[in-house]
């Protein structure tokens, strides 16, 4: 009982965390559930969840949708995937990981340096000519570790300065990076009946967590939403950078 009620807390609070902001929560979930889980059932809860919840949230944002940048969103990372399954044979995993983790605290502490310094006013989107990278190594990231999310978010702070429009956008590219690790802990039968039972009871969890998130991301002004996205960017950057560290050491 124990078990299950810290799973549903942890579910709770992850899933409506991800619905705020479109994105993290998994960041956040995996560290606490595999506490009390085994690893494997962690991330194929989490994958189905997921999926479920983008395909959800994406169908209630489908006005804020911004289709062109959705459609680079999902070709670049799925292009660019077979290369992170290629590279995943000769570099350390830990070492790759801990790379990425201080490159995204980097770009994501910029903004708020820039905020103490009164350089300019932080958390402004700014598009730049080289954005797409973001995208292409996102994705070799994500074939190869399945990390890659923090770098399509950093392309989508620089692309996308309206609130629901991001959300709508990470929500619906989000179908098909999650939707494909579901399907991929599928073939692996990682789904038998005591994970599909911890599912269902996530699946009653995400309706609270939709409808909290809803909320509150009605009643957060798109200031604070990037400042948000930036907190969650450290966090992710941060826990890539702590796991990552112990698991080299």
């Amino acid at each position: 009982m124990t078990t299950l009620l810290l799973f549903t807390i942890i579910m709770y609070l992850s899933m409506t965390i991800s619905g705020v902001i479109g994105f993290a929560g998994n960041v956040i979930a995996l560290p606490l559930l595999s506490l009390i889980l085994d690893l494997p059932t962690a991330v194929a809860v989490l994958a189905l969840c997921s999926f479920i919840q983008t395909v959800i949230q994406s169908v209630q944002n489908r006005m804020y949708i911004h289709w062109q940048e959705s459609l680079k969103i999902i070709l670049l990372s799925c292009l660019s995937m077979p290369i992170g399954l290629f590279f995943l044979r000769y570099f350390p995993e830990a070492a790759s990981k801990l790379l990425l983790g201080v490159f995204v605290l980097i770009i994501a502490l910029q903004p708020m340096i820039q905020n103490l310094l009164r350089s300019h006013r932080a958390n402004t989107p700014t598009a730049k000519p080289w954005d797409w990278l973001y995208l292409i190594i996102g994705g070799i990231f994500s074939g190869a570790f399945a990390s890659g999310g923090p770098l399509i978010v950093i392309y989508c702070t620089h692309r996308l300065s309206d609130k629901n429009i991001f959300r709508g956008t990470m929500f619906f590219s989000g179908c098909f990076s999650m939707g494909l690790v579901a399907l991929e802990h599928f073939f692996q039968h990682h789904y038998t009946a005591d994970t599909m039972l911890l599912t269902g009871i996530a699946l009653v969890v995400m309706v609270a967590a939709i409808y909290t998130s809803t909320w509150i991301a009605g009643k957060v002004d798109t200031q604070r939403f990037h400042t948000l996205v930036n907190l969650a960017l450290v966090f992710a950057g941060a826990m890539l950078v702590l796991q990552n560290t112990a698991a080299l050491l």
